[in-house]
């Protein structure tokens, strides 16, 4: 808990669409499922599944290419689908 955030409710529309899409996903099962074919070689760090799981729902959802992709920052719903807990304190998604 932070002291100078306020709580994921008070900024979050919890009755949006993507909201509640976050909250039916097995995450864990997602996780596990990318483990499967994901292996974390050399390089940069592998980005959280959540994450790239979250993308390819709003990439289908709205019918964007990969370049048209964009998250804008500071969203908090979208932060909701991405990241577990909401986006991290000072995480530019």
């Amino acid at each position: 808990m932070d002291l100078f955030w306020p709580a994921e409710d008070q900024i979050i529309d919890m009755g949006h669409p993507l909201v509640r899409l976050a909250g039916e996903i097995d995450w864990e099962f997602v996780e596990q499922g990318f483990a499967t074919v994901c292996d974390a070689g050399t390089g940069q760090p592998p980005l959280p599944a959540r994450l790239i799981a979250g993308l390819f729902i709003l990439q289908h959802t709205h019918w964007l290419s990969d370049e048209a992709l964009r998250v804008p920052t500071g969203e908090p719903v979208l932060a909701a689908l991405l990241w577990r807990g909401g986006a991290p304190p000072g995480a530019a998604l």
